[in-house]
């Protein structure tokens, strides 16, 4: 028997209608919201994001326009990164355009011609360096470098801005120029390197004589900058004039520039030592060229003759009538251990194997050995600091560069100075009663595939390498060892290690913490930093970027203590991929930790090399938030 089914029938069973229907506004209204997401949000923090970078390129440039100057008035090399282009933060469901470049370039060579009273002329050439970025949000001119002035150049929409002034025409009168030579032309996102090198020989100047007019190529013309920048000194300044360069570029034209006052004329190469007419030094127009047993620097010192330093015998810090003087080879030869040593003039000597009662050498100073060591120590109950704050100091090719106090409670002072050592340099505090080492602003440099260390083996203060620049032919070892001494300070640092050497700041016994925020740490192969002491700090490395290599880690511990670790804003680049993550195409993933932007900072993977892992022991998270791992594209 059949039943019928009346009333009912599939086409009119809407059972299902609803919940399709309200997935499909669902869906509408995410779609919509990822459009407007991409569309609006993405290009402002891609916005933001270059933003941020072309402030950190501008620095940058800031500082290449030092190292130009340190290189040529120093004598000594110079090596300056700028980071040409950035990345946009990875995203998961919307898409950024490639990342943008930047192009770092000198330009075509211009003469600087030097005119003398009898019509005796000398051309010295020179370049400028420039900057463009290729952004896709910002629209922003390009950065330039030309005789000690760094400008935006952004004419077609506003102008010129000048980001650091001239220091062409000092205070005093002199004029102080640093002429560019060689060829650097860079394209990309990452880092490259300016080499910068000093001439190692003369131009003939000598024969020049009386007043000078000096005559210099420029971008900026007068109402631009020059009238104002130079206004203090009208009897020099002359004026800004079109003629004498091709379109773009007028001719700064300086005049009675005094034999008394003196002319600072010194020329640097770009990856090359400069060979078009190159000169270096002071060159003094009514005299010729430097002599004695320093150079024109410490033309301020009493000492007279071929005396470069002195025994500072009340540690007054002065000169006085009495006191001991000695040549450049007396500096290198005799023996100093009862002195308190100050070096007024620079020094160029075979060799320096010093125990001294205390060094001073003054700011702007140069100590270098031809053949030999330069080892500066103390071993005197009664000895004070190594304070070579401000000079610059440079050991032979093959030859190390030692600072050492092994008794006394001194401090070693490098602060703003230039180190270059020709093996290994090694700065160490070895005394119960010592301070610090403070090598705040340095530029320390390693060679012959040596090491840079820094150790208080004994001692009651602080390493600070606040805005250091190390770069080390070898590894990188920063340790403390003492229960009575304190942290490590590398905030805003830049250092480096050699392929295949590793990077590593460790307190043993302290009771300091690892401070390296806003520092950029490139390990060539493992990064470490390390605390093992109960009474010791934390390790903060807020806004750093942290890069290892040849498939080893990054690793940051607190082995023993309460100390926290703290990644807020950090950059952690890697070899290769994490444990436990899987990595999809060849570029472009992040691995976001703690994504939150007051709780965490970014571990970026680079999938080309061999397994490394990343270890983070005691991380400590504001607010309480437990680790987050974010997604990959």
């Amino acid at each position: 028997m059949q039943r019928a089914i009346s009333g009912s029938s599939f086409g009119s069973d809407t059972r299902g209608v609803a919940p399709v229907i309200g997935f499909i506004l669902l869906f509408g209204i995410l779609i919509l919201g990822l459009t407007t997401y991409q569309a609006q949000i993405v290009p402002q923090e891609n916005a933001a994001t270059e933003f941020q970078h072309f402030e950190e390129v501008r620095d940058e440039m800031v500082e290449t326009r030092n190292s130009v100057s340190t290189a040529g008035q120093a004598d000594v090399s110079q090596f300056q990164d700028l980071k040409l282009g950035t990345r946009y933060q990875t995203r998961v469901f919307t898409v950024n355009p490639p990342p943008p470049s930047g192009t770092l370039q000198t330009s075509d060579a211009y003469n600087i011609t030097i005119t003398d009273e009898t019509d005796t002329t000398t051309n010295v050439s020179t370049k400028f360096i420039t900057y463009r970025p290729d952004y896709f949000e910002i629209d922003v001119g390009s950065l330039w470098y030309e005789h000690s002035v760094v400008y935006l150049d952004e004419r077609e929409t506003g102008g010129v801005a000048i980001i650091e002034d001239q220091n062409l025409l000092t205070e005093d009168g002199t004029v102080r120029l640093t002429a560019l030579q060689g060829t650097i032309s860079e394209s990309k996102t990452g880092r490259e390197t300016i080499e910068l090198y000093p001439a190692d020989s003369d131009a003939e100047l000598s024969g020049l004589t009386g007043n000078l007019t000096i005559e210099l190529p420029t971008r900026l013309n007068g109402s631009e900058y020059w009238n104002e920048a130079l206004d203090e000194h009208p009897e020099i300044y002359d004026q800004v004039v079109d003629a004498g360069y091709e379109t773009g570029v007028h001719t700064l034209r300086l005049e009675n520039v005094s034999s008394d006052d003196g002319f600072e004329l010194n020329t640097v190469g770009v990856n090359t030592e400069p060979t078009e007419n190159p000169s270096r030094y002071n060159i003094n127009v009514g005299g010729g060229g430097s002599g004695g047993g320093g150079s024109p620097s410490g033309s301020d010192s009493d000492l007279v003759g071929d005396d470069v330093a002195f025994d500072d015998q009340n540690r007054n810090n002065l000169f006085d009538d009495g006191e001991t003087t000695y040549t450049a080879d007396e500096v290198g030869d005799l023996d100093l251990s009862d002195v308190n040593l100050v070096i007024e003039k620079n020094v160029q000597t075979d060799r320096i194997d010093q125990t001294l009662l205390s060094l001073t050498i003054r700011d702007g100073i140069q100590v270098e050995t031809t053949t030999g060591v330069i080892d500066f120590e103390t071993d005197n109950n009664n000895a004070g600091s190594l304070d070579v704050s401000g000079s610059t100091l440079a050991s032979a090719t093959g030859k190390p560069l030692l600072l050492t106090i092994n008794q006394g409670d001194g401090d070693i002072d490098l602060q703003g100075a230039t180190v270059e050592s020709g093996q290994v340099l090694r700065v160490e505090l070895d005394s119960a009663s010592a301070g610090s080492i403070d090598a705040t602003d340095a530029t320390l440099k390693s060679a012959s595939s040596e090491a840079i260390t820094f150790k208080i083996n004994a001692g009651t203060g602080d390493i600070t390498l606040q805005n250091a620049n190390i770069d080390s032919a070898k590894e990188v070892l920063v340790n403390i060892n003492d229960e009575a001494a304190g942290g490590i300070d590398a905030r805003g640092s830049t250092i480096s290690s050699a392929s295949e050497k590793s990077i590593t700041l460790k307190i043993a016994a302290g009771t300091g913490g690892i401070d390296v925020q806003n520092a950029d740490i490139d390990s060539g192969y493992s990064l470490l930093m390390l605390i093992n002491d109960p009474s010791a700090g934390s390790i903060d490395a807020t806004g750093a970027t942290l890069r290892s290599a040849n498939g080893q880690p990054v690793k940051l511990e607190v082995q023993q203590g309460t100390g926290n670790i703290d990644l807020k804003d950090t950059r952690i680049v890697l070899p290769t991929s994490t444990d436990g993550v899987a990595i999809g195409n060849d570029n472009g993933n992040e691995l976001f930790v703690n994504t939150d932007s007051g709780n965490g900072g970014t571990v970026v993977i680079d999938r080309a090399d061999t397994d490394a892992d990343l270890s983070v022991v005691d991380m400590d998270v504001d607010s309480g938030a437990e680790l987050e791992r974010g997604k990959l594209d």
